[in-house]
C-alpha cells in the first residue's frame, strides 16, 4: 500500500503538476485511510494491499469519518452557546444571525490558549517529553487568514464572481500585488510576482503570488466569496516591536515578524489589512452582472407560443450565424445581377 501511495504522489507531482500543499493533503488523507484499514486486521497482520481494499472497507471508512464530523468545531459550539443561529458548510458559514458577535467570538483565541492546547496534544501524542521536563517551542510555518463575504443566493454571486475573476486576471499587475501585501515594488522583486487562474474541483481560484506569500479569491458553495492571504514565511511582514541588539541594549523599531505563535495577534491585523486592500481594489472594478441579470429577466418568454426573441442568448447566437456573410440558405434565392440601365435614344426626324 505504501508503494501505491508513493506512485500516486509521483503521478500528482510529475503528471498533474500539483502544488506542495495539495500533495501533502493527499498524502495525509491516504495515510489516514491506511491507518483505518489496519484497524480492521489483526494486530500482527501485515498492512493491507490495494487488492484487499473493497467496497466494504471504503464504506466503513466513510462511516468512521461521518462519526468524527458529528463533533462540532469549537467555534460552532461557542456560537450555539451564545444563541447565534448559523448554517455551516465545510469550513465556512453560509448564514449567521449576528455577524459582529460571531466575529468577536472568533477573535477571542489568544496565543496563550493556543499554547496550552498544543501542549495538551503533545503530551498525549508524545509523552516522552515529560521525562526531560522541557516545554515545546511552537512556531508558525504556514498561515492563512480569510475574509468571507456571504451572499443571500447563488444567482447573485455567480455572475459577479465571473466578472471579478475575469477582470482580476487582466487588471492586477505587479504593483497592485505588492500594494495588497503592504510592500513596495523593486526591479528585483518584480520577478517574484505573478498571478494564476486555477480550476479546482470546487470551482475557480485567482491567486496573486509574491515570493512565498500570496492573496487569492475563490467562491465556496456558490454563496461565499472568500478573500484569503497566505504565507509560508511570516517574516515577510514587518511590524514595530522590541529589537534586542548584540551589545545588550534594545530599541523599538520596524522589524520582521518573529515565527513564534505569539506573533499571531499582530499577524492577524496585518493579514486582515491585506484582505481589505484587495477587497477595496475589487470594489472599484466595473460590475455588469446586474445588467446581465436584468436582461435575462426581461428576455424570458411571457407567452406560451413559440416566437422569435432575438435578445435571448441562444436565439441571438442563431440569428447572428444566419446573418453571417457567405451563408447559403435553401429559402434564399441568389440575387440576380442587375442589367445595364436603359438609355433613351432620341430619333432624328427624316429630311
Amino acid at each position: 500500500m505504501e508503494d501505491a501511495i508513493r506512485a500516486f504522489v509521483m503521478f500528482l507531482e510529475v503528471e498533474r503538476g500539483a502544488s506542495r500543499e495539495t500533495i501533502r493533503g493527499y498524502q495525509s488523507d491516504l495515510r489516514q485511510f491506511l491507518s483505518f484499514a489496519r484497524t480492521l486486521r489483526p494486530a500482527d497482520a501485515a498492512p493491507p494491499g490495494p487488492e484487499e481494499i473493497d467496497a466494504m472497507v471504503v464504506r466503513g471508512y466513510l462511516a468512521w469519518l461521518d462519526r468524527r464530523r458529528e463533533k462540532k468545531s469549537s467555534l460552532a459550539r461557542k456560537l450555539a452557546a451564545a444563541g447565534i443561529d448559523f448554517t455551516p458548510a465545510d469550513n465556512a458559514f453560509v448564514q449567521l444571525s449576528d455577524l459582529e458577535r460571531a466575529q468577536a467570538l472568533a477573535d477571542r483565541l489568544t496565543p496563550d490558549e493556543l499554547h496550552r492546547r498544543l501542549d495538551r496534544y503533545a503530551a498525549s501524542l508524545c509523552p516522552v517529553g515529560e521525562v526531560f521536563g522541557q516545554r515545546y517551542h511552537w512556531s508558525l510555518m504556514q498561515v492563512e487568514y480569510s475574509t468571507d463575504l456571504i451572499f443571500r443566493s447563488e444567482a447573485t454571486l455567480k455572475p459577479l464572481y465571473e466578472q471579478l475573476s475575469r477582470q482580476a486576471v487582466l487588471a492586477v499587475k505587479a504593483e497592485q500585488v505588492a500594494s495588497f501585501l503592504g510592500k513596495k515594488i523593486t526591479p528585483q522583486l518584480a520577478q517574484e510576482i505573478g498571478s494564476r487562474f486555477a480550476t479546482r474541483i470546487e470551482g475557480t481560484c485567482i491567486k496573486h503570488r509574491f515570493a512565498k506569500t500570496g492573496v487569492k479569491m475563490y467562491d465556496k458553495f456558490g454563496r461565499v466569496l472568500r478573500l484569503e492571504t497566505t504565507t509560508n514565511d511570516v517574516s515577510f511582514f514587518k511590524h514595530h516591536r522590541k529589537v534586542e541588539h548584540q551589545d545588550g541594549h534594545s530599541t523599538r523599531e520596524l522589524a520582521p515578524l518573529k515565527k513564534t505563535i505569539y506573533s499571531l495577534i499582530d499577524l492577524r491585523e496585518i493579514l486582515l489589512g491585506c484582505n481589505h486592500r484587495y477587497l477595496e481594489f475589487l470594489s472599484a472594478m466595473d460590475d455588469t452582472s446586474g445588467g446581465e441579470r436584468d436582461l435575462a429577466r426581461l428576455t424570458e418568454p411571457q407567452h406560451n407560443y413559440q416566437g422569435t426573441e432575438l435578445l435571448r442568448p441562444r436565439r441571438a447566437e442563431i440569428v447572428a450565424r444566419l446573418a453571417a456573410p457567405g451563408v447559403q440558405h435553401p429559402w434564399r434565392t441568389p440575387r440576380q445581377p442587375q442589367s445595364a440601365p436603359r438609355r433613351v435614344h432620341q430619333l432624328a426626324p427624316l429630311a
